[in-house]
């Protein structure tokens, strides 16, 4: 037992057609990756360190330092 959360997306609407498409010409072996491992209770916190933000919380902050 563990504890992953296993969604139904059937009703998602995807929007990656274009790169579905384009991966299938490239050979994701030989293509560069960036791997981004981060602890998120101890990477940021709010209330002067005395508590950990929450996921909502983190996702923007996370994105722009990633992407920075």
């Amino acid at each position: 037992m563990t504890g992953s959360v296993v969604r139904h997306l059937g009703r998602h609407q995807w929007q990656d057609e274009q790169w579905v498409q384009q991966r299938a010409a490239v050979n994701a072996v030989d293509a560069p990756v960036s791997i981004y491992e981060v602890h998120l209770g101890s990477w940021r916190r709010a209330d002067h360190g005395q508590r950990p933000l929450s996921y909502l919380e983190l996702a923007d902050q996370l994105v722009d330092y990633v992407a920075d």
